[in-house]
């Protein structure tokens, strides 16, 4: 083979490698799935939600009891900080926690 037969061999093959990917690329196309338009739903429900950072350590806790709601704010360590809730008498409470763990009065 001489080199200019070579260079030429390569040449078409490269070519035809191109030309026959995109025949194959226009005969084949894979059906493209179109989803439903999405509704938007403006209300969200859940009996409890939790607030969590990127390492999905839990930061605050939103839930529903047999009294009514309940809001909880902890700190980096998971300890309780704050909670508001709805008592067993129906009134709304707040509580406060120092660093320690101690429930302020």
């Amino acid at each position: 083979m001489t080199k200019r037969f070579s260079i030429l061999l390569v040449v078409l093959t490269i070519v035809s490698g191109l030309i026959g990917g995109a025949i194959t690329g226009r005969i084949f196309t894979p059906k493209v799935a179109v989803a439903e338009e999405a509704t938007q739903s403006k209300v969200l429900t859940v009996e409890e939600l939790r607030i969590v950072d990127k390492n999905g350590k839990v930061g605050a806790v939103m839930s529903v009891g047999e009294n009514g709601g309940n809001v909880d704010v902890l700190d980096k360590d998971g300890k309780l900080k704050s909670s508001m809730q709805v008592n067993e008498y129906g009134n709304g409470t707040i509580g406060l926690w120092d660093k320690d763990g101690n429930k302020l009065k």
